[in-house]
């Protein structure tokens, strides 16, 4: 599920890293990712007491001295200058919990399965990452190095609003200043990445961004060449309907449609084994930019 990089809603832990530990790492967390915690962020995340809060923070701060001060005027802790994090953070569970406010807990394999699974490394830099996350929360321009598949090597500034992943890559989107549109940046193409201490202009916030802030539909049903529809209407959770429909940011479209792997060409021509489903309204979804990168779609247009 997509969602801004801040949430609302409150996480539920397992109490086995319900400890003075682990509201000192979430700390740590905060200061990393997003530039700032408050007593608030224990308190919603562990269910502790204020005054428990207010010595967590008296503790980091005393333990790993030069890494925070308090803002009386902003009434929370910021990290200094000369603040490296404490804790090891994974990325991939940081990301999850930037984008979903669920808390990833490691635990160990109960035996079920061999517990092993192939995966391309995503090369994701933590420095880099937490550089991105902070301009996000803070509303400021970045200013990188990016690899694009299609124009290759850049410098440019931009002006993040959102983490985003489409199930196997993760993507900020943004405004690029050189394009002078809103973009989604992979993040594993950041060679580097500088903050800028400049604040975002008005027509670069998410509310500007019109692809982001508009949903579309994407209505999914079981490939219809494929010679057991019911086995593909189960894994929709389809019971008593044709097809099932989904509501994504138009910016996203595409690679929702990807990730899942489904034939938007428009005869329904592709294999048929390698995307077991079909998108059926895609006569609504021509206007939309992103689909571009469906399967099927790009060599339609070719």
């Amino acid at each position: 599920m997509l969602s801004s990089l801040l949430c609302s809603s409150r996480v539920y832990i397992s109490a086995v890293i319900n400890h003075q530990e682990a509201r000192l790492r979430l700390i740590d967390f905060y200061l990393t990712f997003i530039g700032f915690a408050s007593r608030k962020n224990l308190i919603e995340h562990f269910g502790v007491a204020t005054a428990t809060a207010s010595r967590d923070f008296k503790l980091y701060e005393q333990t790993y001295t030069e890494q925070i001060v308090y803002s009386v005027r902003r009434r929370r802790y910021e990290r200094l200058d000369t603040f490296s994090p404490v804790f090891d953070h994974d990325i991939q569970s940081a990301l999850q919990f930037l984008t979903s406010d669920k808390w990833v807990v490691p635990h160990t394999n109960p035996g079920l399965g061999p517990g092993i699974s192939a995966f391309v490394p995503d090369g994701l830099d933590l420095h880099k990452v937490a550089l991105i996350s902070r301009a996000i929360a803070s509303q400021t321009i970045i200013y990188v190095d990016y690899a694009a598949a299609s124009s290759g090597f850049s410098t440019r500034y931009i002006a993040p609003h959102s983490l985003l992943t489409n199930g196997l890559a993760w993507y900020v989107r943004a405004f690029d200043r050189k394009s002078k549109e809103f973009r989604n940046f992979r993040l594993s193409r950041f060679l580097r990445v500088e903050h800028i201490d400049e604040t975002c202009a008005s027509h670069e916030s998410s509310d500007e961004d019109n692809e982001w802030v508009t949903k579309v539909t994407l209505t999914l049903a079981p490939h219809p060449k494929q010679t057991n529809q019911e086995a593909f209407r189960r894994d929709l959770g389809l019971t008593d309907k044709p097809v099932v429909n989904l509501e994504v940011p138009s910016a996203m479209a595409g690679f929702t449609l990807s990730a899942m792997r489904v034939d938007c060409s428009p005869n329904a021509s592709m294999e048929v084994h390698q995307f077991p489903l079909r998108c059926m309204n895609l006569h609504e979804l021509d206007h939309v930019d992103s689909m571009r990168i469906a399967p099927g779609v790009y060599s339609a247009v070719e």
